[in-house]
């Protein structure tokens, strides 16, 4: 795919240029996140003392890739055009 070559491109330069920067891929057409099924929403509306055991799972991984996000100063999107 000419879309993650160029991806490939540019983040290879970002960190020539910064080479101190964390860079984290994550490749979705790879390793796709689970979809936000019912424990997800059912968390949600839970209180925190309440949630079962697959419902906080659900929360700490959609908790984790915020953070992720939130903590990035660049995003670099590779995504086909067809």
């Amino acid at each position: 795919m000419l879309s993650r070559k160029v991806a490939h491109s540019l983040v290879n330069d970002l960190q020539a240029r910064y080479s101190g920067a964390k860079v984290v891929i994550r490749d979705v057409a790879e390793n796709p996140p689970p979809h936000a099924g019912r424990a997800f929403v059912n968390a949600l509306q839970t209180q925190p003392d309440q949630l079962t055991k697959e419902q906080s799972e659900a929360l700490a991984l959609s908790e984790s890739l915020i953070s992720e996000l939130s903590a990035a100063d660049l995003l670099v999107l590779a995504v086909p055009m067809g």
